[in-house]
């Protein structure tokens, strides 16, 4: 599987560097990256993160969030195909990721990521 990963927290990618071990994974740690990889590559899943830059609970109007990646993919049009997985551990971040790209017509599923390293299997059955 060809698996976006957008997280900038090097604990978080060293989970998702052993759970994913025989997937190709990218990373993404900023804005500029993720829009570089979307545009560049298809993806069949796509993990994203709202606070990127180290900066925890920031307003998802910033450019520097994954609210941005999100803004930029709806505009776009981009990786429509992809299941996609908003991992976000802030609340309000995440909502509204997950409602942009619900709304864009996304498959999409919202799970904090102190659950998502519970619950991977029965999250990505019922995409």
């Amino acid at each position: 599987m060809i698996v976006l990963i957008v997280e900038d927290d090097q604990m978080r990618i060293g989970w998702f560097k052993d759970m994913y071990k025989d997937d190709e994974l990218h990373f993404a740690v900023n804005v500029e990256e993720a829009k570089k990889l979307l545009q560049s590559q298809k993806f069949e899943r796509i993990f994203l993160d709202h606070d990127l830059a180290g900066i925890t609970f920031e307003d998802s109007d910033k450019e520097t969030t994954g609210a941005a990646v999100v803004r930029f993919m709806v505009e776009k049009g981009l990786q429509k195909q992809a299941d996609i997985v908003v991992h976000s551990n802030n609340p309000a971040g995440a909502h509204y990721m997950y409602g942009m790209l619900e709304r864009a017509g996304y498959q999409v599923k919202s799970v904090p990521f102190t659950y998502l390293i519970n619950q991977i299997d029965g999250i990505m059955g019922a995409m």
